[in-house]
């Protein structure tokens, strides 16, 4: 394999793990909890409905899962939010 695509698979792995942040925080601006994982699963492509896993369906689940470990890590985001709060508290 060549160097540049091992470079081109690091990028693209890069790109997801930032674009994932971008989602956690688009996500986090909707103020509430319940309204912020609506707005990602209103974002969230849509599977297609006859799956071949060609590399653009399989390119699609990729984006899917994105958007669900984005709705992991808003949870955890809002957790320590809840953390920090109970901690101010006492």
């Amino acid at each position: 394999m060549s160097d540049e695509f091992r470079k081109w698979q690091y990028d693209v792995e890069q790109a997801i793990e930032e674009w994932t942040k971008q989602l956690v925080k688009e996500a986090l601006k909707q103020c509430e909890v319940g309204k912020a994982e609506d707005w990602l699963k209103k974002n969230k492509p849509k599977p297609s409905g006859d799956f071949h896993a060609t590399t653009s369906e399989q390119f699609n689940t990729i984006v899917q899962t994105m958007f669900e470990d984005a709705k992991r890590e808003l949870h955890k985001e809002v957790r320590k939010l809840r953390f920090k709060q109970n901690g101010d508290e006492e």
